[in-house]
């Protein structure tokens, strides 16, 4: 069996466009702050939480690039930021009612260490998949999001990226 293949790009402010932000690990302007053996740049990237925030470790080791599902959480945003190895991730956002993305509306998105990615409420996607043999992620989010505020749906047929 085939699977239909979803393009991979690299990860920029542009092709992350209207489904979250992207924080580099360098902003691309002046740092506020700048002092001796320091320099410290304010608002990289910002998330609405109403709440505790919680800090999670995903640990993912290689696996086939092919995904049958996805999931987005409807109230809250989902921070990832990559710590070791780089990763294929699985994004989109449909123009139906809820958003769902057909398979030409899904994107990956090459992730790796010193950019980090905050998905918008409602955006699908799926967990990072790793080009190394494992990638370590740090996932700051509200205190009860990956199990109250989460919607997973099958895809109608599984996808595979186009590397």
């Amino acid at each position: 069996m085939t699977s239909t293949r979803v393009p991979v790009a690299r990860l920029t402010r542009e092709t992350f466009g209207g489904l979250g932000t992207v924080v580099p690990s360098e902003p691309g302007r002046e740092p506020d702050v700048v002092r001796e053996g320091l320099r410290f740049w304010d608002r990289a990237g910002a998330m609405s939480i109403p709440g505790e925030v919680e800090m999670g470790i995903l640990e993912l080791s290689a696996q086939p690039f092919v995904f049958d599902s996805m999931e987005r959480h409807v109230d809250t945003p989902e921070m990832f930021v990559p710590l070791k190895g780089v990763s294929v991730m699985p994004i989109g956002l449909g123009s139906g009612p809820d958003g769902f993305p057909s398979p030409d509306e899904i994107r990956g998105f090459l992730i790796d260490p010193g950019v980090s990615i905050i998905i918008n409420p409602g955006v699908w996607h799926w967990i990072p998949y790793p080009l190394s043999s494992v990638a370590t992620y740090l996932i700051p989010a509200l205190v009860g999001t990956p199990i109250e505020d989460r919607e997973v749906r099958l895809l109608d047929e599984p996808l595979r990226f186009s590397l």
